[in-house]
């Protein structure tokens, strides 16, 4: 019978394993390959210094994951300056900024105002992708 597959994935990379295998994580696995590019904005630091992004090699390419916290329709203004305040000060503690490095993250932290910006982007692009495949009217 054959072993499934597990996905390892950091920010902008992503590797398919065994679930049997002895690589646990990315840094493992890179003892082993060499990564071709990341679909990062820019090149990656420590583990991936050496890696380019899909851009210097020529392929439009920017794909990545982020982590939001989106509050309820009808928030007033001061609850989202509350929850923006609370959330900016978590996004700049060292432990945070420890784990960014630990997972090789980027901080893409962005308040309130800014996330609502990437999200109207966001779906305007996923709109058009699904569009150009047929996928949407």
């Amino acid at each position: 019978m054959p072993t499934p597959l597990a996905t390892l994935y950091t920010e902008y990379i992503a590797f398919l394993v065994r679930t049997d295998s002895p690589i646990t994580d990315a840094a493992g696995l890179l003892t082993r390959l060499r990564a071709l590019a990341v679909s990062a904005p820019q090149r990656l630091s420590q583990l991936y210094a050496d890696t380019p992004t899909w851009q210097e090699l020529g392929i439009d390419c920017v794909i990545g994951t982020w982590r939001g916290v989106i509050g309820a329709d009808g928030l007033e203004a001061a609850q989202v300056a509350w929850w923006e305040h609370a959330l900016g000060k978590v996004a700049t503690s060292a432990a945070w900024q420890e784990e960014l490095r630990h997972q090789y993250w980027l901080d893409t932290w962005a308040g309130a105002d800014a996330t609502r910006e990437l999200l109207e982007r966001e779906r305007g692009m996923l709109a058009d992708l699904l569009t150009g495949l047929g996928l949407r009217p």
